[in-house]
């Protein structure tokens, strides 16, 4: 596709998976012209996409999106030293029904990557300029990075990237392997003291003869090898649920990343923006529910006749309020505290944490629950905990928590 720096569009969005496919559908829904820059453009969505039903209820489309599923459990199973039975409902979405309905029309799809993000102001105002790997080029009142945690061009904040979740996964037809009918957010049971960090087991009974086990670390420096997680869920088992496998999943998510920099030329989002989830790792859900308030942003500034300059510091605001960021701060905290407990003390502590009033616990799984919530609920958590792993989490180096001034 030949293009020339005369192609001019409100939003270019940078990167076609969940983040980006759904800012692009809120900013078409409003009216604005959009260019979705992808080089796998169109390409499968491998991932396990899995949400609770009512964290979809601020997004575009609800109840739609609710219907994209390939599968739903009305209640969840967690187990740590004992098990849990959460009454909230949960869902795996059908990722090509949803990437579907995301990017279905309305929008310049160019499969092409994207190579340069620069200032250059035109006749008409355009004020960012995208370079392409072709060596044309789009003229755009903003950008948007959605190109996922390893994005180039967005300026981070200082603090480091706390580390890797892993996960091995197989589907298969072997049934046994998790209770009938049931989902299971996380399973600490059988989970092995080492030197490595404890890991879980994420699993799930479709209902159609199909089931998914997956092996998990919470959170290492470094990323755990599917070999070693194969054997971990090999053993956790008792057999092996790869030999007769219908497709493998093997995932590697960075946790506790910094949201960009405010002074950066494109807006981030999705992963790009830093909205993985520092304690689980979701991020799905959060860029469905943050779509229509960056959009909205947009819509308003471009009508107001604000600057590119302006729009970006206006979405960045948005996306990441004040208020935001110091959840952000929390969430941090909590995770450093999580990555310094061993197998039983992580199954103590899961059990505490899913002990709380549902309203509680349900609010701290969202990136963007206003922090005196989410301040409130790891107090009560704190005071829960027995005396000894009240202490270690006391310890937790504080850094994280600096950033809440």
């Amino acid at each position: 596709m030949t293009m020339s720096v005369a192609d001019r569009f409100d939003v270019v969005v940078l990167g076609a998976g969940p983040g980006g496919a759904a800012v692009t559908h809120s900013l078409i829904r409003r009216g604005l012209s959009v260019a979705l820059v992808d080089p796998r453009l169109g390409g499968p969505w491998s991932q396990t996409l899995g949400t609770w039903v009512d964290d979809l209820d601020p997004c575009d489309d609800a109840i739609v999106l609710k219907g994209l599923v390939r599968a739903t459990w009305p209640t969840v199973r967690v187990v740590g030293e004992r098990e849990h039975e959460l009454r909230r409902s949960y869902m795996i979405f059908d990722n090509e029904a949803l990437r579907s309905h995301l990017v279905g029309i309305g929008y310049r799809p160019i499969a092409e990557r994207a190579v340069s993000v620069v200032d250059r102001v035109d006749a008409d105002g355009y004020q960012r300029q995208v370079g392409l790997e072709s060596g044309s080029s789009l003229a755009a009142r903003i950008v948007v990075d959605a190109g996922g945690s390893s994005s180039g061009f967005l300026a981070r904040q200082r603090h480091r990237t706390t580390g890797v979740q892993s996960a091995y996964g197989v589907l298969t037809r072997r049934a046994g392997l998790v209770p009938a009918g049931t989902f299971t957010l996380m399973d600490w049971s059988q989970s092995r003291s080492s030197k490595s960090a404890p890991t879980f087991l994420y699993g799930m009974d479709y209902g159609d003869g199909t089931t998914m086990v997956e092996e998990t670390s919470l959170v290492e420096r470094s990323p755990r090898s599917a070999r070693e997680l194969r054997e971990l869920l090999h053993a956790r088992l008792g057999v092996d649920a790869s030999s007769d496998a219908i497709d493998f999943e093997d995932v590697h998510i960075e946790m506790g990343g910094a949201p960009p920099s405010p002074s950066t030329r494109v807006v981030g989002f999705g992963a790009a923006g830093g909205f993985i989830h520092p304690v689980t790792g979701y991020s799905v859900a959060a860029s469905l529910r943050a779509a229509p308030r960056l959009a909205e942003s947009i819509v308003t500034g471009i009508s107001t006749g604000s600057s590119s300059d302006e729009l970006t510091s206006r979405a960045w605001s948005t996306v990441w309020s004040p208020a935001l960021l110091r959840t952000r701060a929390l969430h941090d905290y909590g995770l450093a505290a999580l990555g310094r407990l061993g197998a039983r003390e992580i199954q103590v502590f899961f059990d505490a944490f899913f002990s709380l009033p549902e309203e509680n616990w349900s609010s701290y799984l969202r990136i963007d629950t206003p922090p005196m919530s989410i301040a409130r609920t790891m107090t009560r958590l704190f005071m829960t905990l027995p005396r000894s792993l009240r202490l270690k989490v006391a310890s937790t180096n504080p850094t994280a928590l600096l950033r809440l001034r």
